[in-house]
């Protein structure tokens, strides 16, 4: 049986189902060679230093590792090759905006960034069509992970965030710790409840705010799985389902 060890647990690379947080997903393989790469290309890419977007990622770093079993199955297991490699392999990439958020238009269009804005009270966020009523679908190529939020606004008036990922309805995040996180260069983040978008899924999700924000930016914390046909991109203009 091959097994790896992340943060002092032993991880099975050959179990069928992982559980995150209480869910439970189907999972392929991993060869011990694609777990090293694995390694490898989380500790120098995206756990390195000590910022609060890198603390989120290597205190998830289990999860994040199991989540891409789940992505290899869901993509119809290629190979892992880490950050670089060809069309049909599977890559890495930290959470872009274009992966999840769309915009309000009448067509499902990928956001270029985190920008938003948002109603007093409660407001639809992640969706689109008018006033974002519309869920989301994660590209057929996808695969989000979702372990942090992060608020850049000015007026950081976002008290929670509730997500519906397919039929599962999720309690609501509170962000109240957002509001206390120091200003400047310091990213404001917290923690998050592990979310894996496979491909093809729907995502909502809706805030309630104290005020209202314009041109505000709250954003995921995350990596993406995804074929090299997708995460090649700069940026996909369109979701293909």
């Amino acid at each position: 049986m091959a097994t790896i060890e992340i943060n002092g647990f032993t991880y099975d690379l050959d179990t069928p189902k992982v559980e995150l947080d209480g869910v439970e997903y189907a999972a392929a393989k991993f060869s011990e060679r694609e777990a090293k790469i694995w390694q490898i290309v989380f500790d120098r890419l995206f756990a390195l230093g000590d910022d609060p977007v890198a603390s989120i990622l290597k205190a998830y770093r289990g999860h994040l590792f199991a989540a891409a079993r789940v992505a290899k199955m869901a993509l119809n297991e290629p190979v892992f090759g880490g950050v670089e490699g060809g069309t049909t392999m599977m890559l890495m990439q930290e959470l872009q905006a274009w992966h999840i958020l769309r915009t309000a238009d009448s067509t499902e269009t990928p956001a270029k960034n985190w920008l938003m804005s948002l109603t007093v009270d409660e407001d639809y966020w992640i969706g689109w069509d008018v006033n974002n009523l519309k869920a989301a679908n994660i590209d057929k190529d996808a695969c989000p992970v979702l372990v942090g939020l992060a608020d850049l606004t000015t007026n950081r008036a976002v008290r929670s965030v509730k997500f519906k990922v397919g039929d599962a309805d999720y309690k609501p995040v509170g962000t109240e710790r957002l509001q206390l996180a120091p200003s400047g260069y310091r990213t404001p983040v917290i923690p998050m409840k592990t979310l894996v978008l496979t491909p093809r899924q729907i995502v909502q999700a809706r805030t309630y705010s104290d005020a209202a924000i314009t041109s505000g930016k709250l954003s995921l914390i995350g990596i993406t799985y995804g074929l090299g046909s997708y995460l090649t991109n700069l940026y996909k203009p369109t979701v293909t389902l």
